[in-house]
């Protein structure tokens, strides 16, 4: 069978074929204009956003600000190969920090500029982050499950594929590498 790639080019990123790179690429791409656009907003307005900050956070107008910068800049390192995966750890945290301030817009109803306060906008919303949160690790290759891949890459080019994707397989399940295992892999 011939390829026009070399030998383990599928796992430069993380086990991806060229059909799942594709839908990377198509996910940051999203991911960089959500960003974007709400790291614009956060900019431009940020005093809209105060009612939604938890009391909690100190200096509401200057954190709001630079988290506008933060998303920016998260949006533009997406596609840089060198920052993309600190990129989508990042926007991955910031998803999760943001989460308390969507919770508060939610059960207060809070009235935004461009935004509805109906259910309709805030169960989705809040339903989805985890899978935001989720979206920007996977995008970007910064999954446990990738990281194994790219760790198993020499014992696959060693022809131990088959046993490097049952250990991905296990590490995937309880969610860490195993590092003994690694070493144990033989030959199929």
């Amino acid at each position: 069978m011939e390829t026009s790639q070399p030998e383990g080019a599928h796992l430069r990123e993380g086990g991806a074929g060229p059909a799942s790179r594709d839908f990377r690429l198509a996910a940051r791409i999203a991911l960089s204009v959500l960003y974007s656009a709400a790291g614009v907003a956060h900019l431009a307005w940020p005093d809209s956003f105060l009612p939604i900050m938890p009391e909690i956070v100190p200096f509401p107008r200057q954190v709001i600000i630079a988290t506008g910068a933060l998303e920016i800049a998260g949006a533009l390192a997406l596609h840089l190969p060198r920052l993309m995966r600190p990129a989508g750890v990042m926007l991955a945290l910031y998803a999760l920090c943001v989460w308390p301030a969507n919770f508060k817009h939610a059960m207060l109803a809070a009235e935004m500029v461009g935004l509805t306060s109906s259910w309709w906008y805030h169960g989705p919303r809040l339903a989805l982050q985890p899978a935001l949160i989720w979206l920007a690790l996977w995008a970007t290759g910064a999954s446990a499950r990738q990281r194994l891949d790219r760790t198993l890459q020499p014992v696959q080019r060693q022809g131990k594929h088959a046993a490097g994707h049952e250990l991905a397989d296990h590490a995937d399940r309880v969610g860490v590498a195993p590092v003994a295992e690694i070493n144990r892999i033989e030959p199929g």
